[in-house]
């Protein structure tokens, strides 16, 4: 039995994000929708994916712009909201695979300081940011192949 954990972040809300959850949801509230759909996928690519003409960034933004402005204030609220976990007390081993270019990447951090160390295997992606399953979902292959074993 073992947790793969792809990105994470910490299990509470922290005063970084949530302070940037806070200028997503009043951008969001003052009509601010493309700036703010912008914000949020920097969350999730890197720099240099958004500035790429690539397809699959296409389809994010056209997906993402078609929600509206409430439901994405929702779930940023309920990503603020979350309830703080204990991960320290899994009696299983996890494996935390993290982009270094997320700007989420020092949640993954505190992430990784609640796991009990002798349960966990961190690894770092460089260049990656935080949707590593699309970004690159080969890369992941080997890692989570010797975590099985």
């Amino acid at each position: 039995l073992g947790l793969i954990s792809i990105g994470p972040v910490s299990p509470s809300s922290g005063w970084k994000e949530w302070v940037q959850n806070q200028v997503l949801s009043k951008g969001l509230y003052l009509g601010f929708k493309s700036y703010s759909v912008h914000q949020l996928l920097g969350r999730y690519f890197t720099e240099e994916t958004l500035e790429n003409p690539y397809d699959l960034l296409e389809i994010y933004t056209r997906d993402v712009s078609r929600i509206h402005p409430n439901s994405i204030r929702n779930y940023i609220q309920t990503v603020n909201d979350r309830p703080e976990l204990n991960f320290f007390k899994l009696e299983f081993d996890t494996l935390v695979l993290v982009g270094r270019e997320s700007s989420l990447y020092e949640e993954g951090e505190d992430y990784c300081a609640d796991v009990c160390p002798s349960r966990m295997e961190l690894v770092e992606f460089e260049n990656m940011a935080h949707l590593l399953t699309v970004q690159c979902p080969n890369l992941l292959v080997d890692p989570v192949r010797l975590f099985f074993q």
